[in-house]
């Protein structure tokens, strides 16, 4: 298979089709040429369509002297006796391969086709680069998707030597200004530009400068409410109240701090909270506010249910009968907008203290949480909820917002 050489006559790499001076080839089929190891691993998976083992040259016969066999010639003669014609003895030195002998020209062999690797009866060839071969035009469209990557036109020679450009006008050979056509005629009103010729300012827009300078933005302060206005639906910047938001959740981060030391009074009591997470926000749609809440977290609980003989006992007395209490209850979907009651699951814990002594299990525990605390933490909660609503009083509605009259029912 033959590949392109460079222009300069050099081999040129199959795969970047850079000119390269000491060509490594292809070790199956030693006709295709690359600049590197990594430009042969690139073009492996095109190349090894067509890549076969080269077939071995057959060794040309020797050819003997044309003296020697001259006079071989002239013995065979010799021995058929007889004379003989001119044009026998011109056979006979042609089937010897003498020079006497027409001849035959050796004929040169087909190029292989690009994408079948089979010789060329009717050569066709690429119309861009001129220097791959095919046998048919099916098969140049077959292989375009792999020759596409390289198929460039030829670089035209560079010139010997180009004219430098020059201010002044070089006047034309003389043969040129006989054979060369008339100039043509100046108009009256046509004006001839000359270099560094005053064109006023209009050719000044690059270096145009704005009269005022460059001042750097700086936000300024809003002015605060007066006294005794009414309080907007919105912020000084949304005075329409259509739209805006505000982030509660930090509010009830600190809020939610004050269910630490909740108590019943006699047996539980909130250790501390954690866990808070959620979302929290105040939108004002169409001057009416929204509390939107959407949260949950964890109250870690612990008390002591003293037994009877306890009770009967002055306060503080307490012994083995006595049930240590070891809990958390899990808050969750706790919403301010749709009124619905939260989620309050109870988890129990492993109470401190020596193994004689009596420890809550799981049912006892959740018994205990919703006789004793979870009462309180209800109360607790709705009332935080109050309290959120009461951040921003209610502006009036909008004639869209209210309900129908009765006329127009």
């Amino acid at each position: 298979m033959a590949y392109p050489a460079g222009a300069e006559g050099g081999v040129v790499c199959k795969n970047c089709a850079l000119q390269i001076a000491k060509p490594l080839r292809c070790g199956i089929c030693k006709a295709a040429s690359y600049c590197s190891s990594t430009c042969q691993k690139e073009d492996w998976q095109f190349h090894k369509r067509v890549c076969r083992k080269a077939e071995p040259k057959q060794e040309a016969k020797p050819v003997q002297d044309e003296t020697a066999q001259k006079e071989e010639l002239d013995k065979l003669m010799a021995d058929m006796g007889g004379e003989h014609s001119e044009q026998v003895k011109q056979m006979m030195a042609g089937m010897m391969g003498m020079g006497e002998g027409k001849k035959e020209e050796v004929k040169a062999p087909d190029p292989p086709c690009q994408n079948c690797s089979e010789p060329c009866r009717k050569t066709l060839r690429c119309g861009t680069c001129k220097s791959v071969t095919y046998c048919s035009a099916q098969c140049q469209k077959d292989d375009w998707r792999f020759h596409k990557r390289l198929c460039k036109k030829p670089e035209k020679p560079a010139a010997a030597s180009e004219p430098v450009a020059t201010s002044e006008p070089v006047a034309a050979p003389p043969s040129e200004q006989k054979q060369g056509s008339p100039k043509r005629p100046k108009e009256a009103n046509e004006s001839i530009n000359v270099a560094n010729e005053d064109v006023g300012t209009w050719y000044s827009h690059r270096n145009w400068k704005p009269e005022e300078p460059h001042k750097d933005f700086i936000p300024s302060k809003l002015e605060g409410t007066k006294e005794g206005a009414e309080p907007s639906a919105g912020s000084a910047w949304n005075a329409a109240g259509t739209w805006e938001e505000k982030n509660m959740m930090p509010w009830w981060e600190k809020k939610l701090q004050d269910f630490a030391g909740l108590s019943d009074g006699e047996v539980l009591t909130v250790e501390k909270v954690d866990g808070i997470k959620g979302d929290a926000s105040i939108v004002h749609v169409r001057g009416q506010p929204k509390f939107l809440c959407d949260m949950s977290f964890d109250l870690h609980f612990s008390g002591l249910q003293r037994c009877k003989a306890c009770l009967r006992s002055p306060p503080g007395s307490r012994c083995s009968n006595c049930m240590r209490i070891l809990g958390q209850i899990s808050v969750s979907e706790v919403a301010c907008d749709t009124g619905a009651l939260p989620s309050l699951n109870v988890k129990a814990g492993q109470p401190p203290g020596p193994d004689h002594v009596k420890k809550a299990n799981k049912d006892d525990c959740k018994a205990a949480a919703d006789a004793y605390l979870m009462p309180a933490v209800k109360d607790k909660l709705d009332s935080l909820i109050i309290e959120y609503k009461a951040l921003v009083p209610d502006a009036p509605k909008w004639a869209s917002q209210l309900p129908p009259r009765e006329g127009n029912v």
